[in-house]
């Protein structure tokens, strides 16, 4: 990760991290990688935390930033330019920029931002970018595990968020993480969030449904 973003043409950025206490050398790295960026440019945060999402609202509470990006420890950026890239679609109009991801398993992933979210998550993590002020009223939702960044992007859907599309790759995203295993409790937690927006209780059965079959398929191919 570290790498991806000190090689950026486009500096004029903060990176936070925020690690829950953990005792694996994470901060170890941290440490060792404080020199390479400007003085005040890095922060960081290391003590225990109520998950993924707490960290995350963690991070917010101290940005100071106008525009908002969130990586995970394996994630990296695509190449030098992408800051650059993405700083030409950062305007006053715009509340979200959606990008592309590469992925070593599915190649290039585009997100979508539609009436489709209903549905299932339809944006990949690390392919957004959100204006801070969005969260001025609400952070992530930490009584979710892994499906918290779904509940904020179907709740910034529902407000009329203003989003633009940017068609250029700006991660590149290791298979694995939380949402990215099968667990029953990616799916009882994407159906909780659905419930929480989606009006239609014909609509929430079916979709509840299907997520079912969608699980018990994937337990039974790998």
């Amino acid at each position: 990760m570290f790498d991806s973003i000190v090689c950026q043409t486009f500096t004029d950025y903060e990176v936070i991290i925020v690690d829950g206490a953990s005792t694996d050398g994470t901060m170890e790295v941290v440490y060792a990688n404080q020199s390479r960026f400007p003085k005040g440019c890095l922060q960081f945060i290391s003590e225990p935390d109520g998950g993924v999402y707490d960290a995350m609202n963690k991070g917010i509470a101290v940005s100071h930033g106008e525009w908002l990006y969130f990586m995970g420890a394996d994630d990296r950026l695509y190449d030098g330019y992408c800051l650059d890239n993405l700083y030409a679609f950062l305007d006053d109009n715009t509340d979200m920029v959606l990008c592309d991801i590469h992925s070593p398993k599915h190649g290039r992933c585009s997100s979508r931002f539609s009436w489709m979210t209903y549905l299932r998550n339809t944006i990949h993590h690390q392919g957004v970018v959100y204006r801070r002020s969005l969260f001025a009223d609400r952070g992530y939702d930490i009584t979710l595990q892994v499906m918290g960044d779904y509940e904020m992007n179907l709740y910034l859907y529902r407000k009329g968020c203003r989003m633009r599309r940017a068609g250029f790759i700006l991660a590149e995203h290791l298979p694995g993480g939380l949402s990215g295993s099968m667990r029953w409790i990616n799916y009882s937690e994407e159906t909780r969030v659905r419930n929480r927006y989606l009006g239609n209780p014909v609509l929430r059965m079916l979709c509840a449904a299907a997520g079912v079959f969608k699980f018990g398929v994937k337990q039974c191919l790998y």
